[in-house]
C-alpha cells in the first residue's frame, strides 16, 4: 500500500475507533487485555515478578493488540474494557540445584565457569473470548506443556554460605519464557524449512510463518539461534528475519536470511537446541475482523450511518480477503424472513454492495439459494446493477424465479433483463 493509502488507513482508523465501540453497547476502548494467573507460591515478592514476567512476555506476543502496563503488575481488567479478554493459568514448578556445575570452555582463551541450574516444568492454559456485550465467551481454548532450563553463573570459590543467596538470585532470574513459545506457536507458528552452509562460516536459513490469529500481522522481528557441530570446531549461530506488510489471518509467507557464528563461551550453552525467539505486532484496525465491526454496528440506528461511510470509504485499499468478509458480512445484513417487496432491502447495504460490483457477484450467487428468502430478495436485487455474464449466476436467477417469495420472483427477473435475458424467454419462467 502507498503512502496515500496508509494516511488514509490511519483517517478511517479513527473514525472507525467509536463506530465499533458503540455497537458493542459498553464501548470497549481496547483490543486485547490480559489476565495472569499462576501457581508460583514460593515467596511473595517472587510470586509478583513471575506474574509480572508472565504478562509482560504474554503482551509481547500480542504487539499492538494488548496495551502495555507501565508498571507490570497483573490486575483484573473491568469487564467489557476490551473485545477480547486472553486468559494464561500457569501451573508449574521451578526447582534450583543446590550445588553448583562446572561449564567446560569451547575456546582455548576460555576460562571454565560455575553455575547453578534451574528447571522449570508444567503447564500453560490459555483461553481467548470475545465480549458479547454482556459477558465473555470463549472463542479459543489450548493448552501447552513446556519444561527449560535457565543458568546463572555464580563466582569460583562460592562457600557453602553464600550459596542460599545465590540460589535465590536463580530462582529469581528463572523468568518464564516458555510462555512465548506456548502462545506463538499456536496463533503464529514459526517453522525453521532449511540451514545450509559450510561448517564454522555462513549459514542460509529459511522460515516459514503462517498467521493462524484473528489480525493481521504486520511486522515481525524473529531472531534464531542453532547449534552446528558438523566440523571440528564446535559453533552456534545467530540469524535475524525481519517481516512487514500484511500478512492476513490464515495467509502464509516465507523468509530467508543469514547467520553468523555467535559467541558461545561455555559447554552448556552448546547444548541447548534450536530456540526461536519472534516479537510480533498485529493490526487490529485493518483485516476482515475489523471491517466486520463495522458492517455489524450498521445493524444499530445510531451507528449505522457513520459504519456505512466508514465501509464505503475503504472499499478503495481492502484487500481480496477484507473485501470477501465485507460482502459475506452485508449479505448478513439483508436478512428478513417474510419480505413484501423491494423497498423491505436496507437501502444502505444494497447500495454498499452495488458499489462493491463484480467481487461481490459470487457470494449473491449463494446467496440467492440462502434459507431466508429476505437474503435471497437483496441479492437478486443487488444483481439488477451488476451486469451478470456468468453462466452459473444467470443459471441461478433462472432458478429463482420459481422462487416461493414473490419479490423474489419478481426481482429475478428484473436482474435478468439487466444482464440481457428475458426472463419470459426461459422455460420455466411462465409456470
Amino acid at each position: 500500500m502507498g503512502s496515500l493509502g496508509w494516511r488514509m488507513a490511519l483517517v478511517l482508523t479513527a473514525l472507525a475507533l467509536p463506530v465499533a465501540a458503540a455497537a458493542q453497547g459498553e464501548k470497549p476502548n481496547a483490543e486485547v487485555d490480559v489476565v495472569i494467573k499462576t501457581n508460583v507460591r514460593i515467596a511473595p515478592e517472587h510470586t509478583k515478578m513471575y506474574q509480572s514476567m508472565l504478562g509482560m512476555y504474554t503482551r509481547q506476543c500480542l504487539g499492538g493488540l494488548a496495551a502495555r502496563r507501565r508498571d507490570g503488575a497483573p490486575a483484573q481488567p473491568e469487564d467489557g474494557a476490551a473485545y477480547y479478554r486472553f486468559t494464561v493459568v500457569h501451573a508449574g514448578s521451578i526447582l534450583v540445584a543446590s550445588a553448583p556445575q562446572i561449564g567446560r570452555p569451547v575456546d582455548r582463551d576460555d576460562h571454565s565457569a560455575h553455575y547453578l541450574a534451574t528447571q522449570q516444568k508444567g503447564r500453560f492454559q490459555f483461553n481467548l473470548t470475545k465480549w458479547t456485550g454482556k459477558a465473555y465467551e470463549s472463542v479459543d481454548k489450548w493448552t501447552s506443556n513446556f519444561s527449560t532450563a535457565h543458568y546463572t553463573v555464580i563466582p569460583a570459590g562460592t562457600g557453602r554460605k553464600d550459596m542460599p543467596k545465590w540460589r535465590k538470585v536463580a530462582l529469581m532470574r528463572a523468568y518464564p519464557k516458555a510462555v512465548k513459545g506456548g502462545i506463538l506457536d499456536h496463533i503464529l507458528p514459526i517453522k525453521v524449512v532449511r540451514t545450509f552452509g559450510g561448517p564454522g562460516g555462513t549459514q542460509n536459513i529459511i522460515v516459514a510463518v503462517a498467521n493462524e490469529s484473528l489480525w493481521p500481522l504486520k511486522t515481525l522481528k524473529i531472531v534464531v539461534m542453532w547449534p552446528q557441530q558438523q566440523g571440528r570446531e564446535a559453533c552456534r549461530y545467530h540469524a535475524e528475519l525481519n517481516y512487514s506488510g500484511s500478512l492476513m489471518p490464515g495467509e502464509k509467507t516465507t523468509l530467508r536470511g543469514k547467520g553468523t557464528v555467535a559467541g558461545a563461551t561455555y559447554h552448556y550453552e552448546l547444548t541447548a537446541p534450536m530456540e526461536i525467539a519472534a516479537l510480533p505486532t498485529f493490526d487490529p484496525n485493518r483485516g476482515p475482523l475489523w471491517i466486520r465491526r463495522h458492517v455489524e454496528a450498521m445493524k444499530d440506528a445510531a451507528t449505522r450511518s457513520a459504519a456505512a461511510r466508514v465501509v464505503e470509504r475503504s472499499l478503495g485499499w481492502l484487500t481480496s480477503v477484507e473485501m470477501k468478509a465485507t460482502v459475506a458480512a452485508l449479505i448478513e445484513l439483508l436478512a428478513r424472513d417474510a419480505p413484501k417487496g423491494e423497498a423491505d432491502v436496507p437501502q444502505g447495504v444494497r447500495v454498499l454492495l452495488e458499489k462493491i460490483g463484480r467481487p461481490a457477484v459470487p457470494l449473491l450467487s449463494d446467496a440467492l439459494v440462502h434459507d431466508n428468502p429476505g437474503i435471497r430478495l437483496g441479492a437478486a436485487c443487488v444483481l439488477q446493477k451488476i451486469k451478470v455474464t456468468e453462466q452459473a449466476v444467470l443459471s441461478r436467477l433462472r432458478d429463482a424465479l420459481k422462487d416461493k417469495c414473490e419479490p423474489v420472483r419478481a426481482a429475478a427477473a428484473k436482474a435478468l433483463e439487466a444482464s440481457g435475458v428475458k426472463a419470459e424467454e426461459e422455460p420455466d419462467a411462465k409456470q
